[in-house]
């Protein structure tokens, strides 16, 4: 479904056929699961992420159908640490509107802490496998509202997220965590993490 940016066309990626990303890199199997292929080529899938400060900005109607599609995704299939999801292309295409896609991951984010903190876990956990140059600084403000969330799901997404990033700004927020935590087992999840970090 291309989205109409005013300036110009942004194409998305249509994992079902022959996408640029298979063209630019040969996939040997094109019939290949798209986490398959993600975990497989990792160098090659991080160049195509989209960084947000690379493109214009999008539609509200087409970033707020794609919120939808997210949420829609997460619901169905929750996030495994050791597998792709179907929601990540969905961020993916989000990010291609630039601050606008940034922003209304944000907004879907804060719509369902709420009332639906796993769905915002989910978010979080998305964000958490962005590259940091791609995430920052917007990731990180969701991270930082996060970690400070009474749900546990979503404390530990923050995290994890924070975990992958590291970073002098990584180290800060989790140190500032750890003294808040009042979970043992994350309390220590949380001094490896910044003891990992800090080495």
């Amino acid at each position: 479904m291309p989205i109409d940016t005013g300036n110009s066309t942004v194409v998305s990626y249509d994992w079902d056929s022959a996408i640029p990303w298979q063209k630019q890199h040969q996939d040997p199997d094109p019939t290949l699961a798209f986490p398959v292929r993600a975990y497989l080529l990792p160098t090659a899938w991080q160049l195509e992420r989209p960084n947000p400060s690379q493109h214009t900005e999008a539609r509200t109607p087409a970033l707020a159908a794609l919120g939808r599609d997210l949420l829609e995704s997460l619901d169905i299939l929750p996030i495994e640490d050791c597998c792709g999801h179907s929601a990540e292309r969905i961020m993916d295409e989000m990010l291609l509107a630039g601050d606008q896609g940034a922003k209304e991951i944000g907004t879907l984010y804060r719509g369902n802490v709420d009332g639906r903190p796993s769905l915002s876990a989910g978010i979080l956990r998305l964000v958490g496998r962005i590259e940091r140059g791609l995430a920052l600084p917007w990731g990180l403000e969701i991270v930082k509202d996060a970690i400070k969330r009474d749900d546990l799901e979503v404390r530990d997404a923050a995290v994890r997220a924070l975990e992958k990033w590291g970073g002098p700004l990584a180290l800060d927020i989790l140190r500032a965590a750890l003294t808040n935590e009042t979970v043992s087992w994350m309390r220590e999840y949380i001094r490896g993490v910044i003891t990992d970090l800090s080495a």
